[in-house]
């Protein structure tokens, strides 16, 4: 895994059970990106950074490689938190990509984020959202879903998706091939 947050690995843990038995490693990673990644773009550009050091760290020796990175989309003028995830194999060499469901961002809090010394190079919205509220800077969705979801349940939910997807394709293959 392309991190050592244990919020992450905490997530590809509990998603990675439908997998079966897993030995989970999480590598220190770099996503090259601002701290805080604005736009699909960069943020999936994050997440394929992490990848690929990941799997330069770990020499190749991994089946299964999981990366996350967390960013702020705009859609219609609101501000969401969207973590794109990627799921590479290296028995099939197939990779699929997710992301997580969006949670709204109060504008205010990326304004501020956005504005502060550095602007997003060093600041993230979550941590703007944790002054205000005194939450985890890096776990603002509890406090913002008013306790009902926190981050790690939406990268849970995304990272399954990824894994439903590459053990679909592995099917598909074996399929094809017979």
């Amino acid at each position: 895994v392309g991190t050592q947050s244990k919020l992450k690995l905490a997530a590809v843990e509990d998603a990675s059970k439908v997998l079966g038995p897993t030995v989970i490693r999480g590598f220190k990673a770099r996503s090259m990106v601002n701290e805080q990644p604005f736009g699909h773009e960069e943020t999936l550009k994050g997440a394929k950074n992490r990848l690929e050091d990941c799997i330069n760290l770990s020499g190749g020796k991994g089946r299964i490689y999981v990366s996350i990175e967390n960013g702020i989309v705009e859609i219609c003028g609101a501000y969401f938190d969207v973590a794109w995830v990627i799921v590479h194999s290296t028995l099939t060499g197939k990779t699929v990509r997710t992301h997580s469901v969006g949670i709204e961002f109060p504008e205010a809090f990326v304004k501020q984020a956005k504005e502060a010394k550095d602007g997003f190079v060093k600041n993230t919205v979550g941590s703007q959202i944790a002054l205000a509220y005194n939450c985890d800077s890096k776990d603002p969705h509890r406090t913002l879903t008013n306790g009902y979801l926190g981050r790690k349940d939406f990268l849970v939910q995304a990272i399954q998706a990824a894994f439903g997807q590459l053990m679909l394709l592995q099917k598909a293959d074996a399929h094809s091939s017979s």
